[in-house]
């Protein structure tokens, strides 16, 4: 990929199912003009289902596809890939990738009043922990409970 690809490249978008969308209007709120490449994983939704190393395994696939096309980064719209990717080296994709999970959680840290932050999400996703590794990892003094939710990622597919 010549650098004026890169300079001219597209935003790299992918989630389990359509949740991701949400993602994209935020995207386009604030990148306007960015041409955004949206890969939504319906064959494999709800991601709950599996093991975190068979969706680590999805999101890997995903994320090398999109490398292969002119983009200049991957958003993981998906909580779940990213709860899998968490320890896993990327520098492989050639391309920078960011998760809403540490932002999620950096700001849902600002915002607790009672040094305790609760979250929703499907199994894989809460019971991996990544939520409060994120918060031991910056030194926030937070307290996260995660809970399992199974129905949640269907709930959302459906409207």
């Amino acid at each position: 990929m010549s650098s004026t690809e890169i300079k001219q490249g597209a935003i790299g978008l992918f989630d389990s199912g359509v949740g991701g969308v949400t993602v994209a209007r935020q995207l386009r709120k604030y990148f306007p003009d960015e041409r955004i490449i949206y890969f939504g994983d319906t064959l494999h939704v709800p991601y709950g289902q599996y093991s975190l190393a068979t969706i680590r395994g999805f999101a890997l696939a995903i994320m090398e596809f999109l490398a292969q096309l002119p983009i200049r980064a991957i958003f993981m719209g998906c909580n779940t890939s990213a709860s899998a990717l968490l320890e896993t080296n990327l520098q492989h994709i050639q391309v920078p990738v960011f998760s809403l999970i540490v932002p999620g959680m950096l700001t849902a840290a600002r915002a607790t009043k009672t040094a305790r932050v609760g979250i929703i999400a499907n199994p894989p996703t809460a019971l991996s922990g990544v939520h409060q590794k994120v918060l031991d990892e910056y030194n926030i003094e937070v307290e996260c409970t995660a809970i399992p939710c199974p129905k949640l990622v269907p709930l959302v597919e459906a409207g």
